[in-house]
């Protein structure tokens, strides 16, 4: 069993419909530059919808998501800064941050197992626009 991580940061951006060519383009430009940071375990950008099903007619156009593991809340604070926030940050009329722990994990996520065995315990979370 791995260890669970640090930090799993949720990233989560609002975009103008006129924005959904570059949005595009990040979705298709960005994964592989999100795992590769400096201190980044796992990443995967995420479309989001409505809930009510998961084909494209349920589709937000207008927000868009990234979930990361780290290795340590330095790492995760690093992201804004990077090539992936900064691009992000400049197509979004608004931004939050989700810092999270895992508290278990089942299964897994592209061959891995991103969130380790967590060791369970309380529920916490942080917030930052």
């Amino acid at each position: 069993m791995s260890r669970a991580p640090e930090l799993v940061t949720l990233h989560v951006w609002r975009t103008s419909r006129g924005a959904l060519p570059r949005a595009l383009t990040r979705m298709a430009v960005d994964p592989r530059r999100l795992r590769a940071l400096p201190g980044a375990r796992f990443g995967k950008l995420l479309g989001t919808g409505t809930g009510i099903d998961f084909g494209p007619r349920d589709a937000d156009l207008t927000r868009w998501a990234a979930l990361t593991v780290w290795d340590s809340p330095a790492a995760a604070n690093d992201f804004d800064d990077s090539s992936v926030g900064r691009a992000w940050a400049r197509l979004a009329r608004a931004q939050a941050r989700i810092d999270l722990r895992p508290l278990t994990s089942r299964g897994e996520w592209s061959g891995q197992q991103p969130f380790g065995d967590p060791p369970g315990g309380r529920v916490t979370a942080r917030c930052w626009r």
